[in-house]
C-alpha cells in the first residue's frame, strides 16, 4: 500500500509544476535529502523529496519503520495582505512494534498589519490510530503568531514569535512558545534558528542553506533525542525537466510563509 501511495504522491507532485511561478520572487525549489534521528538510543534513518514553492509545499518522507506524506497550501484572496493556509499529514509508522496511522489537518488565517508585519492565528488537529497496544489519541492546537522583517546593509532578518495551546485526551493542556530568527547574509545563503519550549520539553532548531547545500541540526534539552538532516536543494523553471534545475540564487522565504 506505501508502494502504491508513493507513486500517487509522486503524480501529484508533477501535476504540481503547473502552479511554480517565475519571476522576480525567490525560487521555486526541490530538495532531496536524510535524516537520522536518535531517540534514546533508538537510531532511524530516512530519505526524503521536498517540492517547496510560496504557494504550494509537498514533502514525502520514508524509512524502514516510516511513511510520511504532507501538504500545505497558501491562498491571497487579498492580494498579498491576507492569506489562507490549509495543512493536510499522513503518516504511517510503528510505535511499540505495532503500526499507527496519523492523520493531520491544520487551518491558518494572516494578515500583513503594517509593511513586513504578519500576524497569523491558526489550529490543527491530530488524531492517531493505534490498535492493541497503543491507544487511539486525538490532540488539538491554538496558536498565534506575528512575523517581522528588517532589511540592512549586512543582510536581510526575519524574526518570529509564536505562542499557543496544546490538548489531548490523556494530558493536561500545555502552553507552549517559539522563537525564530532567519538571517539571510545574500539571497541564496541563509541562517536559522528556533527555540522551542513547551511543558516538559524544550528543543532547539539550527539549519543552513548556501546555493545547493541543505543542512539541519535538532536537539531536545528535556529528552535524549536528537535529529541531523543533510541534503541538496535545486532551483528549477520546469520540475519535470531536468535541464531547467540550476543552483538557486534567491532562498529568500516570503514572511507570509
Amino acid at each position: 500500500m506505501n508502494r502504491i501511495s508513493i507513486c500517487t504522491s509522486f503524480i501529484f507532485l508533477a501535476t504540481l509544476n503547473t502552479v511554480a511561478q517565475a519571476g522576480d520572487s525567490r525560487n521555486n525549489l526541490i530538495s532531496l535529502y536524510g535524516i537520522n534521528s536518535e531517540v534514546e538510543n533508538t537510531k532511524e534513518n530516512t530519505v526524503g523529496i521536498f517540492y517547496n514553492t510560496e504557494e504550494v509545499k509537498v514533502r514525502l518522507d520514508k524509512g524502514a519503520d516510516l511513511y510520511n506524506a504532507a501538504a500545505l497550501l497558501k491562498f491571497n484572496p487579498l492580494e498579498n495582505k491576507g492569506y489562507i493556509k490549509i495543512g493536510v499529514d499522513y503518516m504511517n509508522r510503528k510505535i511499540g512494534g505495532e503500526q499507527t496511522d496519523t492523520y493531520y489537518g491544520s487551518l491558518g488565517l494572516g494578515y500583513m498589519v503594517l509593511d513586513d508585519v504578519y500576524v497569523e492565528v491558526g489550529s490543527s488537529i491530530n488524531k492517531l490510530n493505534g490498535g492493541l497496544t497503543v491507544p487511539d489519541q486525538t490532540t488539538k492546537q491554538m496558536y498565534a503568531d506575528i512575523t517581522k522583517r528588517f532589511d540592512t546593509s549586512a543582510g536581510t532578518l526575519d524574526t518570529s514569535l509564536s505562542c499557543g495551546n496544546i490538548g489531548s485526551e490523556f494530558t493536561e493542556n500545555k502552553n507552549f512558545y517559539k522563537i525564530g530568527m532567519d538571517y539571510y547574509p545574500v539571497n541564496n545563503a541563509r541562517l536559522a534558528y528556533v527555540y522551542s519550549r513547551i511543558e516538559g520539553n524544550t528543543s532547539n532548531n539550527f539549519s543552513l542553506a548556501y546555493g545547493y547545500l541543505i543542512a539541519a541540526y535538532r536537539n531536545s534539552l528535556s529528552y535524549d533525542a536528537r535529529t541531523i538532516t543533510l541534503g541538496v536543494q535545486f532551483a528549477f523553471a520546469d520540475m519535470l525537466d531536468i535541464s531547467s534545475y540550476t543552483m538557486p540564487t534567491n532562498i529568500k522565504l516570503h514572511l507570509s510563509e
